[in-house]
């Protein structure tokens, strides 16, 4: 991580790694400073790692704040040209 603070937001994490995948991932969430989740089966997961308990911390999924009618950027402050 080279001295960086990370944080892992609104992942869900597997269901299912390879042992290849479960070392990288063990490293990246060990090293990160919160790892977010949006369910309990990450939570368990994330517990499989090593992942220390006080850093897992409940979201939401980023998608609940989208509405069904698209809305323009402008409507928010964005001009995309």
């Amino acid at each position: 991580t080279l001295g960086t603070p990370s944080f892992t937001v609104g992942q869900t994490i597997g269901p299912q790694l390879s042992p290849t995948h479960r070392k990288v991932l063990t490293h990246a969430l060990k090293s990160s400073r919160a790892v977010g989740v949006r369910e309990y089966h990450s939570v368990g997961v994330a517990l499989s790692l090593d992942v220390d308990p006080g850093r897992i911390v409940y979201q939401f999924d980023d998608t609940l704040s989208l509405r069904e009618t698209p809305v323009s950027g402008q409507a928010h402050g964005f001009d995309f040209g």
